[in-house]
């Protein structure tokens, strides 16, 4: 029996290094993927991003809004009507908890990412009035939890992809 005792802070400690690592790298990945989409913005005028660095914890960037379920996760990333110019990063689809993503109203090129289709509890996609180009991702149907979806206001060409027809909450 004194051995089993002698025993047990061995066996909790081999056990907490393996459960504690993954909430540190929940909220790793999603640092990272923040920082990877500030890569993507060349223009800032406003600053917004500036306090996106290691100084505070990502939930407390500018725009970015974490759950209270799983607070190291982002589920919101709200940067409308900043000037931001740059295009839209592959990375977002690494924050996983992501509901609401609105980028109106900057300065962004280049194509809607395919990727984004990966967000599985995307509710909320805005991303009009910029100057985003080529078609919409048919993919964008693979967020079967969207509901609300704005891409006006772009150079978006070719037709509604009837992928879309999946997203049977889309109003």
């Amino acid at each position: 029996m004194a051995k089993i005792v002698s025993l047990l802070p061995l066996y909790l400690l081999l056990i907490s290094s393996f459960v504690l690592p993954v909430k540190s790298f929940d909220n790793v990945t999603d640092m990272y993927a923040l920082r990877s989409f500030k890569s993507s913005i060349y223009g800032d005028p406003t600053g917004t991003l500036f306090s996106w660095n290691h100084s505070l914890h990502h939930c407390h960037w500018k725009g970015v809004v974490c759950g209270r379920r799983h607070p190291d996760r982002v589920t919101a990333l709200n940067l409308d009507s900043l000037q931001l110019t740059g295009c839209i990063s592959s990375s977002l689809t690494n924050l996983t908890f992501l509901q609401r993503l609105s980028l109106s109203n900057n300065n962004l090129t280049g194509s809607i990412p395919e990727e984004l289709g990966l967000l599985g509890r995307l509710k909320f996609l805005n991303l009009s009035e910029n100057s985003l180009s080529g078609n919409i991702p048919s993919t964008i149907g693979n967020c079967s939890k969207l509901e609300v979806l704005h891409i006006e206001s772009n150079h978006i060409q070719g037709t509604i992809p009837s992928q879309l027809a999946q997203c049977s909450k889309l109003t």
